[in-house]
């Protein structure tokens, strides 16, 4: 059973009789008070009192009276099924009679208790709130099957645009940084120039919160105190969301380690922290809390469930607007609008999903319109120790005349530009556009090749492959992948001083410093 669910054995019934009194109520209701069992029980005879009733609570079992009396069962019927519920029904009536027991079933009633057989009565509403809880787990798991589906499908399509783009960034943003290095003598063409690298640096931050949203983003987690990131980015906080918000951080002391990307961290917070400013235009209160908790058998949030096991609990909220619940339950979707076209929801909070997903982590969003809203952030406890902080390698000037780069890339624009720019600075460069053209080029030449520049999505084979084919005929050789987006991990390559990830759109400077870092000695 899972923790936040309250055992059947523990929870009262909450039961609507819709039954007149004169309708032989007496012996129902004696029956239900001489339970053991606690329950709230709430009697009406009238429409309007049925309709209140039906608005203002939720209700275990609703239970009506005949079938043939001027105000009971099919007024209870009607009223469910108008408002969309699923409360189990039972007829309580004199006697059976055979037209009417065809009669109430047909209508959805789930049961026929008479007056001798009352004694069914407490064994028959156990039988259907349990089978009421049954479809309500089915529904929920129903709903996180099609929005994993959805979010899966938006993940893909996102992430094929965040590659092509990306790529066409590249270009424009290496063509634009060699057309500004020879317009010196016009000012006007600088300017100009300069205005088009800030449009593709902006366009190169829309494609990186795509690429966070379908978790398809290179991350390097570690173990780390959650406490001390949030104090780090706790002075950014606030000269980012204004003096006319009071930030209140409470951290639990003793938290456990989590296994995290610590960039991805601060990306989370600096978003809900905006999101939060967002929501408070005349200012108000961002509370960021730590705590650990422990799911002994799990735990049930809205349309997902959380595995037992101990977690680091982050929490963020704000005194703002909040939202209405249509909005909060497509919180996470990348522009979403409502039905009435007046509220929208961009990237900034479907991003910080994909960053807390592919941290291993779950996010809940609990809020309601003018009590602000709350973000639940749960990271697993990291079982490890602390990583040591490790001392920067001297930084050691390659002599790039010396090296030869063996640059793949499918891409011809990006491609030509790559290999300008290593040229430029010195390195040898043998150009592909794909692994059977790379093969190639390994065959005929008699010079050694010690980087391979690959892009990871390739034509004929991915550069992960390929690069784990040539490793193992050079072990040497050093690697550089370089993508707009990844399709999947890096298998058993791992991220470290021999393989290097460079992320779509790049500068030459980023270029050239991956390179020189991947070469050193």
């Amino acid at each position: 059973m899972l923790q936040s669910e309250v055992s059947m054995a523990d929870a009262p019934w909450r039961i609507l009789l819709v039954i007149k009194a004169e309708a032989g109520s007496s012996v129902l209701v004696d029956k239900l008070k001489a339970s053991s069992r606690p329950i709230h029980l709430k009697q009406v005879d009238n429409d309007l009192a049925l309709s209140e009733a039906l608005t203002g609570s939720s209700w275990d079992v609703i239970i009506g009276g005949n079938v043939d009396s001027n105000f009971g069962l099919m007024d209870a019927l009607k009223a469910i099924q108008e408002r969309g519920l699923d409360i189990p029904l039972l007829v309580f009536c004199d006697e059976l009679k055979e037209d009417n027991v065809s009669k109430v079933m047909m209508a959805g009633a789930k049961d026929c208790i008479t007056k001798e057989g009352v004694a069914r009565l407490l064994p028959v509403i156990e039988r259907e709130i349990q089978e009421a809880q049954n479809r309500k787990r089915h529904r929920q798991l129903e709903e996180q099957c099609r929005h994993a589906e959805k979010m899966e499908v938006l993940g893909r399509l996102a992430g094929g645009v965040a590659h092509d783009f990306n790529n066409l960034l590249t270009t424009i943003l290496g063509n634009v940084t060699f057309l500004m290095a020879g317009s010196q003598e016009n000012p006007h063409w600088k300017e100009d120039l300069e205005e088009i690298k800030k449009a593709a640096q902006r366009a190169a931050s829309l494609t990186g919160q795509l690429l966070a949203f379908t978790r398809r983003q290179v991350f390097q987690p570690k173990i780390l105190d959650l406490n001390f990131e949030i104090q780090n980015v706790e002075k950014i906080l606030r000269r980012t969301i204004g003096e006319d918000i009071n930030i209140q951080i409470d951290l639990a002391p003793g938290l456990y380690f989590v296994y995290v990307d610590s960039g991805h961290i601060q990306q989370v917070l600096m978003n809900l922290a905006v999101n939060a400013k967002d929501a408070m235009p005349k200012g108000g209160t961002l509370r960021i809390q730590t705590k650990n908790i422990d799911f002994k058998q799990g735990a049930s949030l809205h349309n997902f469930e959380i595995p037992k096991g101990e977690y680091v609990l982050m929490t963020i909220s704000d005194t703002g607007i909040g939202m209405e619940e249509e909005l909060r339950a497509h919180v996470f979707e990348p522009f979403f609008m409502s039905q009435d076209r007046k509220i929208e929801t961009g990237l900034g909070l479907a991003t910080v999903y994909g960053i807390v997903k592919q941290n291993g982590g779950f996010i809940n969003c609990e809020s309601s319109l003018g009590r602000g809203t709350s973000f639940h952030i749960y990271f697993p406890r990291g079982n490890f120790q602390l990583e040591e902080g490790k001392k920067d390698k001297p930084q050691v000037a390659s002599k790039a005349a010396a090296k030869t780069v063996l640059l793949l890339d499918d891409e011809k624009s990006v491609r030509q530009l790559t290999a300008r720019m290593l040229k430029m600075a010195g390195y040898s460069v043998f150009e592909a556009a794909s692994v059977s053209e790379a093969r190639k080029i390994l065959e005929l030449e008699k010079t050694p090749v010690q980087l391979l520049l690959s892009d990871v999505v390739l034509p004929d084979q991915n550069g992960i492959d390929f690069a784990k084919t040539l490793c193992s005929l050079y072990p040497d050789l050093k690697v550089v992948f370089m993508s707009g987006y990844l399709d999947r991990e890096f298998g058993d390559f791992k991220i470290d001083e021999n393989v290097a990830f460079l992320q779509k759109p790049f500068s030459q400077e980023d270029l050239l410093k991956k390179i020189s870092q991947a070469l050193e000695p």
